[in-house]
């Protein structure tokens, strides 16, 4: 799990800077790489850890925005596997408000 969430983050961030035409070249990556390496430390086992403990230094070293850090957490969580559960339980959760509403 923790060598493809990296691999999913590095992805989504390289495919992300492309998208938008932001500059970036294989040193900034590196360092990237190797940061997001001892970031992923902290979030093993968590739904969507990966991605939230990766938001700082995709800020500080890819400089993304607000925008961008909520874009790649929708791409990560959407790509996640571990993830299933919390999108299964939303689902059950809108069904009910929706029940609600109608014979509330």
């Amino acid at each position: 799990h923790l060598s493809g969430s990296t691999l999913k983050i590095v992805a989504c961030a390289l495919a992300l800077m492309m998208m938008q035409g932001i500059p970036f070249d294989f040193p900034l990556f590196a360092g990237f790489i190797f940061m997001l390496g001892i970031t992923m430390i902290a979030a093993p086992g968590v739904p969507g850890g990966a991605i939230m403990a990766s938001l700082g230094i995709l800020q500080s070293m890819l400089g993304f925005d607000e925008s961008a850090q909520a874009l790649m957490i929708a791409l990560y969580i959407a790509m996640d596997e571990r993830a299933v559960p919390i999108r299964n339980i939303n689902a059950i959760l809108h069904t009910f408000v929706f029940i609600f509403y109608l014979f509330g």
